[in-house]
């Protein structure tokens, strides 16, 4: 009895330490100045000591038998606050440029009740900032900034339900599909989750799969032969649902696959590409029997063709070009999306070639998975592959490789987690297989330290590439400070110049005052920088502290390059009109 109260003590125990730890490494990094690294270089080793008791409590949970997901849930509860909570936790304000951007299109629709016509593309997919002004005036509150800060985490954790249902359903083992879930939050280093329609959308596309995937389930096959069996993939029983069998009863299934179809609808009027993954997606369902007619992939294709064609008529018009002008350009797609982020000081060349290598090691482990996996289907597979089918027509330029990776890694995860925990029997046999006498008496403590140290390795690995940007993506109160004294002050139709987009501009200027960018990567120095402000002339000048660092390590610029170019300013018809520790606002007089 002694034994099993202490077995059942040491995962609340792990993970009372880690937590504390975690407190610990925020209340230290809140005090250390980031280095060019980001993340990784404020937090300090309790943070490591956190994650490493994370890790040693999914290693415990994970090789018990049966496995309690009572525990696993807690476990994946406080990874994902650790990963996701550390940044808005040492930060003064939100990241990103383009929060602050939503959060303008968000407080225009409160004020107006409508959108701003021929004003900007994402306003004519309006839905999300429809939700979230509803969401706003339900909280009581006149804008959205408030949420800004804190909002990764909360959709991180949404995630979580339709995650542990496609994984409940996806044929894998249960503490497969626990550890593909952990798998999934350690490889996201892909930032999406910021305030934006994306965000919203990919929980959206989630819970659709999820309603599927736990809806329906394919038909026992026949015994034939690997090939003969997939090529029954292209027969017309396929759409006629002759291969999907329903788990529920025929009123729910209805109601279920009316839900779907209101949820293909929101993203539709929502966000420019997820409803086509939805579709790609679907189809893949369908081509792998879990999905049982193809009614909802027409539905979900008509809503989106059609919202584009009359809702988004603004966007379109005139621009055809950016729809359709890179279909089946797969190389130049590639290269858009690949080779021009490979550049910049060496620090950021380190950060960047490591999400490469990171997103590298998810898809290898997901191959290993899906030779060493036993199935009753083959939706991972699927699932995994057709989002980039998106690459062949896509006008995302160097987003839309991450936007794919992201609707593909959910199902990744799971089959990177069954290269180390696969099912090994089922009607579609494993590629290859093997079982020895020694694998049979360390089962359980393989299991163990195979999972912590794969939790701790990935999770690390996660912090070093998601916060590498933050040294620049990141803002201070007196950058804020700077902008809210420009939305004051700066009359309606002047012109504001900056040296780059990082800086915290657009929650409340959204009609008030333009922005002008100095920089063009390909000729990019900081003569030229200020050359072109000089020749535009803007009325006030914003130089902040996140500008400065954005030059020092992705245009390779020398260092204090931007106190050089305030005390050139200042020579040539500038004062200056607002300072702080961080941010400083200049105005241009005669």
């Amino acid at each position: 009895m002694r034994n099993r109260l202490t077995s059942r003590a040491i995962t609340p125990g792990l993970l009372v330490i880690g937590i504390l730890l975690w407190i610990v490494s925020v209340v230290h990094a809140r005090t250390t100045p980031m280095g060019v690294y980001g993340l990784i270089s404020q937090v300090g080793v309790t943070f490591y000591g956190a994650l490493l008791c994370l890790g040693l409590a999914a290693g415990w949970e994970l090789s018990r038998t049966p496995v309690r997901a009572t525990p696993i849930f807690f476990i994946t509860l406080f990874l994902v606050t650790v990963l996701f909570g550390t940044s808005p936790a040492t930060t003064q304000v939100a990241a990103l440029t383009d929060s602050y951007v939503h959060t303008g299109f968000t407080n225009y629709i409160i004020q107006h009740g409508a959108v701003l016509q021929n004003f900007d593309a994402r306003f004519s997919w309006p839905g999300a900032f429809a939700l979230g002004g509803v969401v706003a005036r339900a909280a009581g509150v006149a804008s959205t900034l408030s949420f800004l800060k804190w909002f990764p985490l909360v959709i991180e954790l949404a995630y979580l339900a339709p995650l542990w249902a496609i994984g409940r359903v996806s044929g894998v083992p249960r503490r497969t599909a626990y550890l593909g879930t952990l798998l999934f939050y350690t490889g996201n280093w892909i930032y999406q989750d910021y305030f934006s329609p994306q965000a919203l959308n990919f929980l959206f596309y989630l819970t659709l799969l999820a309603v599927v995937m736990t809806l329906y389930r394919a038909a026992t096959p026949p015994r034939r032969e690997r090939w003969r069996r997939a090529l029954d993939t292209w027969r017309l029983r396929r759409v006629r649902g002759l291969d999907a069998v329903s788990r529920l009863p025929r009123q729910r299934e209805v109601a279920l696959l009316i839900f779907g179809a209101l949820l293909a609808t929101a993203s539709a009027v929502s966000h420019q590409l997820t409803p086509y993954a939805m579709v790609l997606s679907l189809i893949a369902l369908l081509g792998a029997r879990r999905l049982g007619r193809p009614e909802l992939v027409v539905v979900t294709a008509v809503v989106t063709i059609g919202w584009l064609s009359l809702g988004a008529y603004n966007f379109w018009v005139g621009h055809l070009s950016l729809i359709f002008g890179s279909l089946g350009s797969v190389g130049s797609t590639l290269g858009s999306n690949v080779g021009s982020r490979v550049f910049g000081a060496p620090s950021h060349l380190l950060v960047v070639k490591w999400r490469i290598y990171a997103t590298g090691l998810m898809f290898l482990l997901a191959g290993v998975g899906v030779l060493r996996r036993a199935a009753d289907d083959r939706a991972l597979e699927l699932l995994a592959g057709a989002p980039f089918a998106l690459l062949l027509a896509q006008s995302y330029g160097g987003e839309g490789l991450l936007r794919a990776t992201l609707f593909s890694l959910p199902f990744t995860s799971l089959l990177a987690a069954s290269a180390f925990l696969p099912r090994r029997s089922g009607p579609i046999s494993p590629w290859i297989s093997w079982s020895t006498p020694l694998r049979h008496r360390l089962t359980r403590p393989l299991i163990s330290v195979m999972v912590t140290a794969l939790i701790v390795v990935t999770g690390v690995l996660l912090v070093f590439v998601r916060g590498g940007n933050d040294y620049y993506e990141t803002y201070t109160s007196g950058e804020l400070s700077a902008v809210n004294y420009l939305d004051t002050h700066v009359p309606t139709g002047s012109l504001v110049g900056t040296f780059s987009a990082y800086v915290p501009l657009g929650a409340s200027s959204l009609t008030t005052y333009r922005v002008y960018i100095a920089v063009l990567y390909d000729d990019a120095s900081v003569a030229t920088d200020l050359a072109r402000l000089n020749r535009a002339h803007p009325q006030f000048l914003l130089l902040t502290q996140s500008e400065e660092h954005w030059g020092d390590v992705v245009m390779g610029y020398p260092a204090g390059w931007e106190q050089v170019a305030e005390q050139t300013l200042l020579r040539h018809h500038y004062r200056v009109v607002f300072h702080n520790s961080t941010a400083s606002v200049l105005e241009r007089v005669p």
